[in-house]
């Protein structure tokens, strides 16, 4: 006869085995979550297992962007926020970290830096949505650290980069992310204390677009992030499958983002651009200037 200690410790390991074999399985998302804004609505679904100590902001079903007053208030446009708890697979799991949800209508950045081009943005325009999608993102990660008394260079500071220069190979940090047959324009940013910020954008009028933040933040002390993400791709891979905007019938964007701008490629377009864009980039010095006596 088994002893009960013995008994129970049989069981119970059954028990974790059969419950790690069901959680390799991606959670489900709920059901389809819908937003109102001026005719053209937004869809997309989420898991719904949310962090219990966590802020949670319920969705906007309606916003009039008539009516959006983003320089008196930034949250106005915000239309959901919520976040998830990411645990090790078992009963026992340890807990990796957080990931954040944030999806909040923009408005389109003017363009106050003149660092691509003088003339305004024309986000009709695939490359042109993206500059002005830089320049938004400079502007808004730079105030950040500014505000919180840091440089972009410091450990704890926001890092954003939509280009860089390997050489004389340009490296461009923008994507094409199409989901459900419309392309997103997608980035990343390294945040604070380790974080790791996934953007991805798209317009909605010539005035405004949506972003979607999600922020996949380690737990201190954790010996590596592979696992981590790993288990957080559970979580935001499936909503973001689910993304879609059905565009109000006269909207413009309908038929850019839904075909016309599945080619050519950021990447190819930004190349076409390279001599415009090198010029953001100092050039080191030839070696017969750096020979050269003093005047």
């Amino acid at each position: 006869m088994i002893p009960k200690r013995i008994a129970f410790i049989l069981v119970l390991t059954m028990l974790t085995s059969i419950f790690k074999a069901f959680s390799k399985q991606p959670p489900e998302t709920g059901a389809t979550r819908t937003t109102d804004l001026s005719g053209n609505r937004l869809a997309f679904a989420i898991v719904e297992d949310f962090s219990r100590d966590m802020p949670a902001r319920d969705l906007v079903t309606d916003l009039n962007l008539s009516q959006l007053n983003l320089k008196a208030n930034d949250e106005a446009g915000l239309l959901i926020q919520r976040w998830w708890d990411i645990k090790e697979t078992g009963w026992f799991g340890r807990e990796l970290g957080t990931v954040m949800l944030d999806i909040s209508v923009r408005e389109v950045a003017a363009n106050t830096s003149q660092r691509l081009q003088k003339e305004d943005f024309n986000i009709r325009d695939k490359l042109q949505f993206v500059f002005m999608y830089d320049e938004y993102l400079r502007q808004k990660y730079s105030n950040m650290n500014l505000a919180a008394g840091l440089e972009e260079y410091e450990d704890n500071a926001h890092f954003y980069s939509a280009f860089t220069l390997l050489g004389d190979k340009l490296l461009v940090k923008h994507n094409d992310y199409i989901t459900n047959g419309q392309n997103w324009v997608e980035t990343g940013v390294a945040g604070p204390h380790g974080t790791v910020h996934q953007l991805l954008a798209i317009p909605l009028t010539d005035d405004h677009f949506l972003e979607i933040t999600l922020i996949f933040a380690i737990n201190r002390g954790y010996p590596t992030g592979h696992y981590f993400l790993e288990r957080a791709d559970r979580i935001t891979v499936p909503f973001l499958e689910t993304l879609f905007v059905d565009y109000a019938p006269e909207n413009p964007f309908r038929g850019l983002v839904g075909e016309r701008w599945h080619t050519p490629s950021v990447n190819a377009l930004a190349q076409e651009q390279y001599d415009t864009i090198v010029k953001l980039f100092p050039r080191p010095e030839t070696p017969e200037a750096l020979n050269q006596a003093p005047e």
